[in-house]
């Protein structure tokens, strides 16, 4: 009697990525990469999370567990006695590897329990603001090419939150380090707030802006860009993005304008189109790899975004499908 080798397991979350925005469920934004694995896959119409934050999210999913039994509702360190996902796998033989997103799964408060690397970018990878940084963590990074080619991308057509970079650390680790069965995670941050695709989809989501031909241009002067439009703030609308007023719109939707509002919805889908075209990218590298047909792979979100709905400025404040649904393949 034969035993099945247990599968290899790739968890793709795509941090604050709204279902009902996507193709595949009826929205309007078309995604070629969604729609592909949801077409060839098995697409879940009820998911949601378990709450409308990243740390409670990721909490429930590495545990199993909901906040009411993990004891993560809010910003906390995760129980030693809660057990983890990718302490299970480990114990039954599994390689492990885990990309983070945003901090607020950081391995302070205990998400890189059971990874044998847990990469972290706000640590391990050098802050492009801060020349001395890159310098100083490039002579240690055993990654070095990969992040001189993010630092080129970023400079020149603006960063995708480190989207790309994390798809090449994903795969150069797959490919080359770990040994099967392994189990994968990554999240990525691309459409979460701030909303700054790189410049040709930003532009063409917002043809009335005008930006330099070259990121580094607008980062060395330390400038906003420009739009030609009457209806729109540009004292508000970027400012607005960036974070600077995040707390006072989220108390007061109607600050921005309906004008600003859908700008910021535009630049958020066109997050989304950005998104898609690097997973497609990654979906081409994963099927002329080895590992097609003994991989299990799984594409979802941690939390939706709310975009005024139900008075409710991006997430983190109620439970409504806006915030909550994220919906998996």
């Amino acid at each position: 009697m034969t035993t099945q080798a247990p599968p290899n397991i790739i968890v793709l979350v795509f941090d604050t990525l709204r279902a009902d925005v996507l193709s595949c469920y009826g929205g309007s934004v078309n995604v070629e990469s969604f729609n592909r694995v949801s077409q060839n896959g098995t697409t879940f119409d009820n998911a949601y999370a378990a709450g409308p934050g990243t740390a409670i999210s990721h909490a429930a999913l590495f545990s199993g567990q909901y906040p009411s039994t993990n004891g993560v509702t809010h910003q906390t360190q995760i129980p030693e006695t809660t057990p983890m996902l990718a302490e299970h796998l480990s114990k039954h033989g599994y390689s492990t590897f885990g990309i983070a997103g945003p901090s607020k799964m950081g391995s302070e408060w205990g998400y890189d329990r059971g990874f044998e690397e847990y990469y972290e970018k706000y640590v391990d990878h050098p802050q492009y603001n801060s020349p001395p940084d890159v310098i100083k963590k490039l002579a240690v990074h055993k990654d070095k090419w990969l992040v001189l080619k993010d630092l080129s991308r970023a400079f020149t057509s603006g960063s995708d939150s480190f989207t790309t970079y994390k798809f090449e650390l994903l795969k150069k680790r797959i490919s080359r380090s770990l040994e099967s069965p392994y189990f994968a995670f990554m999240n990525t941050t691309l459409v979460h707030h701030p909303w700054i695709p790189p410049r040709p989809y930003m532009v063409e989501a917002t043809p009335s802006i005008n930006r330099p031909k070259l990121n580094v241009i607008e980062y060395l002067t330390d400038s906003y860009p420009t739009i030609e439009r009457d209806d729109v703030r540009r004292d508000r609308l970027f400012p607005a993005n960036s974070g600077e007023w995040r707390d006072r719109i989220r108390n007061d939707v109607s600050y921005l304008n309906d004008a600003e509002l859908a700008i910021l919805k535009d630049w958020y889908k066109a997050c989304i189109r950005c998104l898609d075209d690097r997973l497609c990218d990654f979906l081409s590298w994963f099927d002329e790899s080895e590992c097609t047909e003994d991989t299990i792979l799984v594409l979802t979100s941690d939390h939706g975004e709310a975009f005024g709905e139900h008075g409710l400025w991006t997430h983190g404040d109620g439970l409504f499908d806006e915030v909550l649904t994220c919906r998996c393949s």
